[in-house]
């Protein structure tokens, strides 16, 4: 299973052999910039995206022109880089290959002065130093844990306890909080707000707030999702400390999170669910992760007034190398990505193919006819494999024009939760057997 399916679906794979497929045209919806050059030079840089996101070197680009031909194709250097020529409109694809796995991702509406990252900008996990936080005990606390905006950590009462930071993440001001544990688990923290990384150091008060319930309602959604996940993160969108429940529909609209933190600025709410598609080699579902007050004792979402748009069909035509979405209605976005993922086995291993295509709206995707010498696999007449496609939408104003310089961090970020007001995914995944 690639990276892309992070949707619970069960699919067939098939066997798959190489082809050769009509010119790849590009969908140019996104406007460019004003007063931007119609051909101008880019840079591109190729990450290992499925592990720490170094940079590789080896791998081909090929960089196409508007109407689907082949402009230039290079490999890239030591850091990783590629340095090209572009037309507005043309669209830029890293092809990867292991033993185990091949992997074609491609942006698509690029512009002269894109600076474009194949996998995540900002994944450098290098100790950047670290941060003592000293507090005071608690009655009744056998155990403490300390959380940052980077990690957290256990530690004692009255002693300095060091969290870390990394290349990645090295904020100058940012919260922390340390809960108190009991046998019975977690009961209380205290906080320390807007500290300065460079004080190297903070001692908390000895002011300790119960852990609570927190409450969350749901508004305006369709009678045919059964129920809704909610997680809260306290602090941080992805390291703090975490709190949930299920919201069944069919019984009521609210729910209740028990032991959950009030630490910190903000805390993160992420709602997700699901609803039938009427085909049943289709799964959907939403994700809607939003930032609240960090002492807020409710939560309440008006479904159907924040979701994307449902899809409500995924079909791919073999001879074209296109996918087709049907979609509820339709909605401007940040960014989609449309993935073909399949496997077969080669010499005694099974390898994963992966083609991934990231464009500015969900529509007919099409995706690139690879140069005949890279040996490309395609999947083959008769075999099964699963399409997905991923709406993505950020409401800090990020369209195309900023988010296709790195489309893969705005899709994780989605998931591991999301430092803007409200971030909204709609996924599908189609199980395909072709003619």
């Amino acid at each position: 299973m690639g990276w892309l399916l992070l949707v619970p679906v069960v699919g067939a794979c098939g066997t798959a052999k190489d082809t050769t497929a009509d010119a790849f045209q590009m969908p140019v919806d996104a406007a460019p910039p004003v007063d931007a050059a119609t051909h101008g030079m880019i840079t591109a840089t190729t990450l290992d995206y499925l592990t720490n996101n170094a940079p590789v070197a080896g791998v081909p680009v090929i960089i196409y022109a508007p109407d689907g031909t082949v402009a230039s194709e290079m490999v890239s250097d030591a850091n990783g880089t590629i340095t090209g020529e572009v037309d507005v409109g043309g669209s830029v694809t890293a092809y990867y290959t292991s033993a185990s796995r091949n992997s074609a991702l491609t942006i698509v509406d690029v512009h002269p002065g894109d600076n474009l990252v194949f996998g995540i900008s900002e994944r450098n996990t290098a100790s950047e130093g670290t941060f003592n936080v000293t507090f005071p005990p608690t009655a009744g606390a056998t155990g403490y844990t300390v959380y940052g905006p980077c990690n957290s950590v256990s530690g004692a009462a009255n002693t300095a306890v060091a969290i870390q930071f990394r290349k990645n993440c090295k904020p100058d001001q940012f919260d922390v909080f340390v809960v108190a544990q009991n046998a019975s688990g977690p009961f209380s923290s205290a906080e320390a707000l807007g500290v300065m990384r460079a004080s190297s150091s903070v001692t908390l008060a000895n002011i300790w707030t119960p852990l609570d319930n927190f409450n969350v309602g749901y508004q305006n959604f369709a009678a045919n999702i059964p129920s809704i996940d909610f997680q809260r993160y306290a602090g941080f969108p992805s390291n703090g400390a975490s709190s949930g429940t299920t919201v069944t529909t069919a019984t009521g609209h609210t729910g209740s999170a028990q032991s959950s933190v009030r630490a910190g600025k903000y805390a993160y709410v992420t709602s997700q669910f699901s609803r039938p598609s009427g085909d049943p080699k289709l799964s959907v579902g939403q994700y809607i992760t939003q930032r609240i007050d960090g002492k807020a004792s409710s939560y309440a979402l008006d479904i159907d007034a924040h979701r994307l748009p449902w899809i409500q069909g995924l079909t791919y035509d073999m001879a074209t190398q296109t996918v087709a979405a049907t979609l509820e209605h339709p909605s401007t976005i940040s960014e989609v990505l449309v993935g073909l993922e399949f496997s077969r086995p080669v010499g005694g291993v099974t390898v994963q193919y992966e083609y991934i295509v990231m464009a500015p709206k969900l529509d007919k995707i099409k995706f690139p006819v690879l140069p005949a010498h890279l040996n490309v696999v395609y999947p083959a007449s008769g075999s099964s494999f699963q399409v997905v496609s991923y709406m993505i939408d950020s409401t800090d104003g990020a369209d195309w024009n900023v988010t296709r310089q790195s489309p893969i961090d705005l899709y994780f970020s989605t998931f591991v939760g999301s430092t803007t007001n409200t971030a909204r995914l709609s996924f599908g995944s189609a199980d395909v057997t072709l003619p």
